[in-house]
Formats: structure tokens, sequence, C-alpha cells
């Protein structure tokens, strides 16, 4: 893929990430973190500002401008991830309305490129079906595309 993304540093087992998101008004650390959630190959995905103490907050709305090569970090982040996790799903859940509703705008938008690398799911309650656009999802898991 080709859009502009931040340069990322990841742990060996590439399960945690980490990047600065840099404006002209501030630098933010942030990170994303993959936790397993079952022994059935499902990694949760977070992306998390990281606290001048360590900690990590997904509470923030950062707006720091710069939206577009952020998700392009997640997706080049994922896509590592993937390399080391051939067999497993991730689940992404937002932790409000306003960051579904990003997400969904996103997945839409990024549908036609990525689609040739992963399998893209929507869940509402018990309901899983491949993601269709215009339609509200709670959740998402994302797959590598079996080649």
């Amino acid at each position: 893929m080709d859009l502009e993304f931040y340069p990322f540093y990841a742990d060996d087992d590439r399960l945690y990430f980490r990047f600065l998101s840099v404006s002209p008004e501030r630098t933010i650390r942030k990170a994303i973190i993959f936790t397993p959630l079952s022994a059935h190959r499902i990694f949760n995905l977070a992306l998390v500002d990281v606290l001048p103490d360590g900690s990590f907050c997904d509470q923030t709305i950062s707006n720091n401008g710069d939206l577009e090569k952020i998700m392009a970090t997640v997706i080049q982040c994922v896509a590592q991830f993937f390399e080391c996790y051939t067999q497993a799903d991730i689940y992404l859940q937002a932790n409000t309305p306003a960051k579904n509703r990003l997400y969904r705008i996103i997945i839409s938008r990024e549908l036609s490129r990525i689609k040739k690398y992963y399998e893209i799911y929507g869940i509402n309650d018990s309901v899983t079906e491949p993601f269709q656009t215009g339609r509200e999802y709670h959740h998402y898991i994302i797959k590598l595309r079996g080649i």
C-alpha cells in the first residue's frame, strides 16, 4: 500500500508497536498493542496514547491533524503482525460510537486496497458477515487472506 505512514518500532514478538504522531503543535507517543483474547488465535488490536508515566490511554482524542497517516501506520503494523501470526484473527472494537463510525469509514474507503490482502468481517450482536460498505457494525474481524 502506498499511503504515507510513520516510522515505527516493533518488539520481537510483533505484539507491541510504537511510533510518534507529529504535528507543528505537538508530538504524541502512540502504541499499537495486540493482546491475545483466547486460545483460538484471536488478538485484540488497541491503538493507544502512551502517557508520560508510560501508561496507556485509549480514551483520548488527539486531533493532531494526522489521522490518515496514523491509520496508514496501523495498516503497516497489521501487516507485520500477520507476518508472524498468519493464522490469527484480529478483533477490533471502538470504545465510542464516534470512533466506531471512524473505523467504518476508513475500512469502507480502503476496502478496495486492503481486500487483496485481508478478509474483513463486521459483527452485530452474534451475526458475523463479510464487511459491507453502508452497514453499521459493532466489532470487526480482520484475517489474512489465504494465498
